[in-house]
């Protein structure tokens, strides 16, 4: 956008064509290129510059927002199911934009992981760029609760780490050459053993599809993680992950993780959005 009128900034562009117009014809290379320098220097001084910040200053200046690149206070980390991709949306990725809104210098937000994504190296990154004390939060869907979830929760043991709170839907175990056992018929046979680094687990689950249901989970050590299964009726296992109900307790429990760890600061910042 051109900060003086059309009329009078191209009668003033003209008049510096005008100036130099001889040296376009008979002046040599350097004296040509001079010419078009400064045209172009004309041009750029007529023409404000974009800001780089949405706010301004009291002088009425610009400003500059910074961004914080300290370490890490809590991190949200989700997990997608077994034919979930980035190809399309899914309940869970619904949910994710949800969990979005909480994001800040101190809460990571990672994009889902694939359920068969490498665990351990995800645990190595959360632990080199967390602050001392960091918070977890865990959500996944079918395989990403029943495999992705458990190698995580393992991987952060082994750098002293755990997970405050998981909110699992409809977690599925693998088994790796046997794979109908996951399929329904074989759930009463086994469980899903959360490691005794995860201090809570609400496990959302269904009962009405005939092939996947998610398996029931239990704790190593009950005096170190609640278990509370929550069966919702009316979804099979395809569906189950864009539950209104799973969404809004998953979104109030990484909330509650946000606000342990933060304190009011948190809870400010969340209403000023």
């Amino acid at each position: 956008m051109i900060a003086k009128a059309p009329t009078q900034f191209l009668n003033n562009l003209f008049g510096v064509i005008n100036q130099r117009s001889r040296l376009l014809f008979v002046g040599s290379r350097s004296e040509r290129l001079g010419v078009f320098a400064q045209v172009a220097n004309f041009i750029s001084s007529q023409t404000p510059r974009r800001a780089y910040a949405r706010g301004a200053s009291a002088s009425g200046h610009a400003t500059v927002a910074t961004v914080a690149t300290g370490p890490i206070k809590v991190w949200i980390v989700s997990a997608t199911g077994f034919r979930q991709s980035r190809r399309a949306v899914s309940g869970l990725e619904l949910l994710w934009r949800k969990l979005r809104s909480l994001a800040s210098a101190e809460v990571c937000v990672l994009t889902p992981q694939e359920w068969d994504g490498d665990a351990e190296a995800m645990a190595d990154w959360i632990d080199r760029n967390s602050a001392p004390y960091a918070r977890v939060f865990f959500t996944g869907y079918s395989y990403g609760g029943g495999v992705y979830f458990l190698r995580l929760a393992k991987a952060l043991d082994a750098q002293g780490m755990g997970i405050e709170t998981a909110v699992l839907c409809d977690a599925v175990r693998r088994f790796k050459f046997l794979k109908f056992l996951s399929w329904s018929i074989f759930r009463r046979w086994f469980l899903l053993s959360v490691p005794a680094n995860v201090e809570t687990v609400y496990a959302f689950h269904q009962r009405a599809d005939s092939l996947l249901q998610g398996h029931d989970v239990c704790a190593d050590d009950p005096d170190c993680t609640a278990v509370h299964m929550v069966e919702l009726p009316g979804y099979d296992h395809c569906s189950i992950d864009e539950s209104g109900s799973y969404h809004r307790v998953a979104t109030k429990e990484a909330k509650d993780v946000i606000h342990a760890t933060l304190g009011d600061g948190a809870h400010a910042r969340e209403v000023t959005k």
